[in-house]
């Protein structure tokens, strides 16, 4: 008895409420199930549809991820490549330069040997090998180059 009393203090509590009025007739009641029935699939299926778009577009964001870390990566492989190539001719520059400076060298003690008693006995035996034509001083240059090269 003092339940049902309890639930009957509540129950006048709620419908005491100026904007709670009794309850509606049956067929109202049903309209506003059915009403508040469509109301929630709708929404559901609108849900649905977000979550469907969201996991399109985490893809599509995954996607361009990906496809920007490559660029990336290209773009590093090209920026060392470069970075190579140009450090690459550097040092065959340097080469260069060091090979002009020999050659330089060498062309002012054969122009030393010339001018000296040993150096027309020194071109007569490596100028006029065996006796031969005359080598030129160009051939003599190429042959020193050569002998630089593979050093």
């Amino acid at each position: 008895r003092r339940r049902i009393q309890d639930l009957e203090v509540q129950i006048a509590t709620v419908t005491n409420f100026p904007d709670v009025g009794p309850a509606p007739p049956p067929a109202l009641a049903r309209r506003l199930q059915a009403q508040l029935r469509r109301q929630v699939d709708s929404l559901q299926r609108r849900v649905t549809r977000l979550r469907e778009e969201r996991d399109s577009l985490q893809g599509e964001l995954d996607t361009v991820v990906r496809e920007r870390d490559q660029a990336v990566e290209r773009q590093q492989i090209e920026v060392d490549r470069t970075l190579k190539a140009r450090s690459d001719l550097h040092a065959h520059d340097q080469h260069l330069n060091s090979m002009r400076s020999s050659i330089s060298r060498l062309e002012q003690q054969v122009g030393q040997w010339r001018s000296t008693s040993v150096g027309w006995r020194l071109q007569s035996k490596v100028l006029r090998p065996l006796g031969g034509p005359a080598i030129s001083l160009f051939t003599v240059k190429m042959m020193l180059f050569a002998v630089v090269m593979l050093s």
